[in-house]
């Protein structure tokens, strides 16, 4: 089973529309690890 945050990273973030949800996606990422 594929870690959907990791694939977040990899292939979703640079297409994110709104900066300010990539930080809190981010932040979210972190906060899991």
């Amino acid at each position: 089973m594929v870690d959907g945050r990791l694939v977040f990273s990899k292939h979703q973030l640079h297409r994110f529309p709104d900066p300010g949800e990539v930080v809190r996606r981010i932040r979210e990422i972190n906060g899991a690890t």
